[in-house]
């Protein structure tokens, strides 16, 4: 009787491999969890990474520029513009590649040879400290050298972890359509970092955004201290205790409040060298601001649309200046070749690189306010004859670039998920019409 009973129990070794088998179980579903987060994390960041610079190539050309020169490296710009483009946009098509699961074992080895790169990169910088921040993610967030390094060392033992195991997770999209989710997302990316470099940055993380006071949020001019000089000593005086000038007083600078943010422009006049930004730039009804960052690479082409604009807003009562990064003898060179009759002021070319895009680029200001940005190629005679006519107004050349950046995301989002709910459908269709050729060749 009790062997009959002993029969019916389960054996040692059964129970061990019934154990055995669940906690791998247990174990398998902890490292697809794992997979899925890692996935998340890794995506999301060469997504953020990728789009921020996508969406600012002149900031992204402008950062791999000053690694350059810290190296003293001449590249052609051209050279470095395909660059900045590439890591870009392999920045953003890896990360969205990683977050559906596409081509699963492929891809963490590429995405860990760029890390690897990232890593030695950020390793010298944090060492070395050869520029401010890596630019990794644009101006959108700007991260110490060490921070930076600090994430990608994370960034990396999750790659790691990918390699190993990122076969396990699930794809949301099926082998035979992930091609398509490559395509889109590359002309995805092409489309925004193409409109950000011709015209301006569809999305604007820099002190100057549009809507935004151009010299700083409104503040008393108390807050607002001056550095007076004299008999070679300097002193600091408040707006309501200025110095008198005929004792000997000489006018060196103004010192902005704390809180003035990053804005930081500052024009001065190339025949005094006297700082006239409140005198050229604050006050006016209407102002157009034409930014010369890099007047050697101005196309002088340009230079009668320039003009023309110009008389235009003599003609309405309104003001223009221009503002470049160049000596005194620049200056006097600008003019002559471009017949400039509005005031041209000296500035340092960080300043306008960040007010605005491009080699040679228009800033309209209203009420001290920023009312849209463009570069002077994207703006085109037929624009002007239209101003001019009186059929148009100045307003007339505005972008709205949040707008068009949500609608071609939404448009990118909208079609991979019809992509994602139709793909069974697609991939059946597409199998059926290639049996039917098969068929008629047979």
């Amino acid at each position: 009787m009790q062997s009959s009973e002993s029969s019916n129990l389960p054996s040692r070794a059964a129970v061990s491999a019934d154990a055995a088998a669940t906690a791998t179980e247990r174990t398998g579903r902890w490292i697809v969890f794992f997979v899925w987060i890692f996935r998340i994390i890794v995506g999301v960041t060469f997504i953020l990474s990728g789009i921020t610079k996508l969406v600012d190539l002149w900031g992204t050309v402008f950062k791999i520029e000053d690694y350059l020169n810290v190296w003293q490296w001449d590249i052609p710009r051209t050279v470095v513009l395909m660059g900045a483009m590439a890591l870009s946009t392999f920045e953003f098509v890896s990360g969205l590649l990683l977050l559906s699961g596409c081509y699963r074992r492929v891809l963490t080895w590429l995405v860990a040879m760029l890390m690897t790169g990232m890593l030695v990169l950020t390793a010298y910088i944090w060492y070395a400290d050869p520029v401010s921040d890596c630019g990794c993610f644009g101006d959108f967030i700007i991260l110490s050298n060490g921070a930076t390094f600090a994430k990608n060392v994370v960034l990396m033992a999750m790659i790691v972890y990918l390699i190993r195991y990122n076969s396990r997770g699930t794809s949301l999209f099926k082998a035979p359509i992930q091609w398509i989710v490559v395509t889109v997302a590359v002309f995805y990316s092409i489309t925004i970092s193409l409109v950000g470099f011709n015209i301006q940055p569809l999305l604007d993380f820099r002190p100057y955004p549009v809507g935004t006071p151009l010299l700083g949020d409104e503040q008393a001019d108390d807050d607002v201290r001056f550095v007076y000089s004299r008999d070679g000593v300097e002193e600091v005086f408040g707006s309501d205790q200025l110095p008198d000038e005929d004792a000997g007083w000489t006018y060196v600078r103004r010192i902005e409040p704390d809180d003035a943010g990053d804005k930081t422009l500052t024009a001065y006049d190339p025949v005094t060298g006297e700082d006239v930004t409140y005198d050229y730039l604050e006050g006016a009804d209407s102002l157009l601001i034409l930014v010369l960052p890099e007047p050697k690479r101005a196309d002088l082409s340009n230079t009668y649309l320039i003009n023309e604009l110009s008389d235009v807003i003599e003609r309405d009562g309104s003001s223009m200046v221009a503002l470049l990064a160049t000596s005194d003898r620049g200056i006097e060179r600008w003019v002559d070749h471009s017949m400039a009759a509005y005031p041209c002021l000296r500035v340092e070319d960080t300043s306008l690189k960040q007010l605005s895009r491009g080699v040679m680029s228009m800033v309209w200001v209203t009420q001290d306010t920023v009312r849209w940005k463009r570069t002077v190629a994207s703006i085109t005679m037929d624009d002007v004859d239209r101003i001019v006519s009186g059929k148009a107004s100045l307003s007339s050349l505005a972008i709205d670039g949040p707008y068009q950046f949500i609608r071609l995301t939404v448009v990118l989002g909208g079609f991979l998920i019809v992509l994602y709910l139709l793909q069974t459908i697609i991939i059946n269709t597409w199998q059926l019409i290639k049996h039917k050729r098969a068929s008629r060749k047979h």
